[in-house]
Formats: C-alpha cells, sequence, structure tokens
C-alpha cells in the first residue's frame, strides 16, 4: 500500500531507508570482520594461566553461612515487651521445641517465617545489618544464638552452615578468563579494522552545513 502511494518517493523516506541500509550493511560487515577473527583465534591458555596468577585474589569464594532466625519486632517503646517475647522463645527452644516450628508461628519476619525461619541461600559479610552479621559469623554450626537487638527488633539466630572462604582452582575459572582474553583480543581486531576508516582531520559543522542537511 505504501508503494503504491509512493511513500518511497518522498525525500525524508528516501532518506531514511539509505541510512537503515547503510547501518544494516555496516553492522553485517563488522559481524563478519569478527566471525573471521574467531577462526584466528590462537590458544588462550597459557595467557590465561598468567591473568589468573596476576588476578589471583579476583578468584576467592568468600566466606558464607546459611541462617535461620525468628524476628520479634518493636516499635519505640516496646523495646522491652520484644526482648522479653524473644527470651521466651529462646527458653522453649532450649527446652526442646522446634526451632522451625516457633519460628513459623511467632516471627514476624515475613520473608522468612514460612520456611521455618530459613534465609534460603548463602550470605556473604556485608548482606546483614552489623549486629546480626557479627553475630551470625562468630557462631558454631547448630547454635542458637541470645536475643540480638537490631534496628528490625530482636533476633534469634541459628547457624545452619558455613562456608569457609577459599581460592578457586585455574580449572575452576579457565572458562570465564579464556571468554575474557576471547573477547578483548576481537575487540582489537574489530578496531585494527576500523582504524583504517578513521579520519584524520576533525569534522567541522558550520551554520551553513547544518542548514543544507536540514534541507
Amino acid at each position: 500500500q505504501a508503494i503504491e502511494q509512493r511513500v518511497n518517493e518522498i525525500p525524508d523516506v528516501i532518506y531514511k531507508l539509505r541510512r537503515s541500509e547503510k547501518e544494516i550493511l555496516v553492522r553485517g560487515l563488522m559481524d563478519k570482520v569478527v566471525k573471521d577473527a574467531e577462526a584466528g583465534v590462537p590458544d588462550l591458555i597459557p595467557l590465561a594461566r598468567q591473568r589468573y596468577e596476576v588476578d589471583k585474589a579476583e578468584h576467592v569464594v568468600p566466606e558464607a553461612i546459611k541462617v535461620a532466625h525468628i524476628l520479634v519486632r518493636s516499635e519505640p517503646g516496646t523495646e522491652g515487651q520484644a526482648e522479653q517475647k524473644a527470651k521466651v522463645l529462646l527458653e522453649r527452644i532450649r527446652a526442646g521445641e522446634d526451632f522451625g516450628e516457633l519460628a513459623k508461628a511467632h516471627s514476624e519476619d515475613k520473608g522468612s517465617a514460612g520456611s521455618g525461619g530459613v534465609i534460603d541461600r548463602w550470605s556473604e559479610r556485608g548482606q546483614f545489618v552489623t549486629e546480626f552479621e557479627q553475630m551470625a559469623f562468630s557462631m558454631k554450626v547448630g547454635q542458637v544464638s541470645e536475643p540480638i537487638k537490631t534496628k528490625f527488633g530482636m533476633h534469634i539466630i541459628k547457624l545452619l552452615d558455613k562456608r569457609e572462604a577459599r581460592q578457586m582452582s585455574f580449572e575452576e575459572v579457565s572458562e570465564k578468563i579464556v571468554g575474557k582474553l576471547k573477547n578483548e583480543y576481537l575487540g582489537q581486531k574489530r578496531n585494527e579494522f576500523l582504524k583504517k576508516y578513521m579520519g584524520t582531520q576533525p569534522i567541522v559543522l558550520s551554520d551553513e552545513l547544518l542548514e543544507r542537511l536540514r534541507q
């Protein structure tokens, strides 16, 4: 319908079609340049090993923990009541009642209460408020804490699991490092190809030229 109505003959449409055609051709050419360069990618494993040794500190699995907690929220003026409730719950835990069942019934953390207070992820340092974090990372697996006060209220924490920090081996990270080196190599080849088309003189747009471009 557009062609029947000769929309393709409107100057502004002609200009946009030509511009789009050029953009598509240029993108296609650059895709071909990169694809051709991929065929010449050298063996990057030796360089990857060197990069691993230089950046070894970046390839560390950090210390992390898994915890469950019971939260008793408090508002200004009710801190004493919240602390007392938390102490009663702790006594019940020490008397043998199940931590998870008490969390389901009494924890006011809606995100974890339904799962028995479990925060279902590995948590690294910096992911909890300071008071919670200091206590949780100092505990032994299976230990239940005294009530801890934070800005959210009173917490009873149970440490479920702990992962010590460790250095990742080259084999664990080699694919990631090689991928990064490959992208660097292809980017370099792409820039080398483009360099010969880069002008050496600055582009100056005068008022006269701008007016002609608008026409």
